[in-house]
């Protein structure tokens, strides 16, 4: 698979050319209404499952907050809460500054699907929900594990490469 490498050692590749699992099958809990995954995806899309009590989530918000608004209509960024109530949620975005869709995910349930174990993780996943993987300091990673500065200027222009390459078809 092609890749082109990035400053501090992040590349991406194509995503795979096949689906992780359905979206279209998946329904999700925004705040008020249930909808399919593959509604949501429509376009690249970062998935960021975070928790509240998590010290990097907090600090990754604000950056994750200003990247939404650099790349425009080109990402949707999502993030999806794990294992807490609406209140819960709620109340964490009184502090912390969001205007993205929110995933409640109370029983875990698409957290399981994503084999989420820490937290922050984020997926990059093309409009046809296939995870696009990227290789960081030599490894093939699908997921970003911990909090990450998002609007970097490498990282701006990692998300803008990826987007190009999640727009074409995988090999």
């Amino acid at each position: 698979m092609p890749e082109e490498t990035m400053e501090e050692g992040i590349s991406f590749l194509r995503p795979m050319p096949q689906n992780l699992f359905q979206f279209s099958e998946t329904t999700v809990q925004l705040f008020d209404e249930v909808v399919s995954l593959s509604s949501l995806i429509d376009r690249s899309t970062i998935l960021n499952f975070f928790i509240t009590y998590c010290g990097p989530c907090r600090q990754e918000f604000p950056s994750l907050q200003r990247v939404r608004t650099i790349l425009g209509s080109d990402w949707n960024v999502i993030a999806v809460n794990v294992g807490e109530s609406k209140e819960e949620v709620l109340n964490y975005f009184k502090e912390v500054e969001w205007t993205g869709d929110v995933i409640l995910d109370p029983k875990r349930d698409l957290a399981k699907k994503f084999a989420v174990c820490a937290f922050p993780t984020t997926y990059l996943i093309d409009k046809d929900g296939r995870i696009g993987f990227f290789i960081k300091n030599d490894v093939i990673c699908q997921c970003m594990i911990g909090g990450i500065d998002w609007d970097t200027e490498q990282m701006v222009t990692f998300l803008k490469d990826a987007a190009v390459k999640i727009g074409e078809k995988a090999e």
